[in-house]
């Protein structure tokens, strides 16, 4: 009797062991699952911040290129209405 009671005790802490086994295998794949979906965030993340920069400096440089234009058409403007001052005190 004590044998087939040390048998039954073997056989139910084996299946601890196995069920805390497969505990332990889900949880190493959903770890690892976790660790892939960070990977692909921070990918996705640096991506990100490398577009923004890219924006940025390029909203900068039309911001530039339209003060420049800006200036050109303010002086074009003076410089047509000195010409235009200009003739209408030249005509007869």
């Amino acid at each position: 009797m004590e044998i087939s009671q040390s048998l039954a005790r073997l056989s139910a802490a084996l299946d601890l062991l196995a069920a805390a086994a497969e505990r332990r295998a889900g949880a190493e794949s959903q770890r690892q699952a976790l660790a892939d979906e960070r990977h692909v965030m921070e990918e996705d993340r640096d991506r990100l911040a490398a577009e923004l920069d890219e924006s940025l400096a390029r909203q900068r440089m039309l911001e530039e290129a339209s003060a420049a234009v800006e200036a050109r058409l303010e002086t074009l403007g003076l410089s047509l209405r000195a010409a235009a001052q200009a003739g209408a005190g030249a005509a007869p």
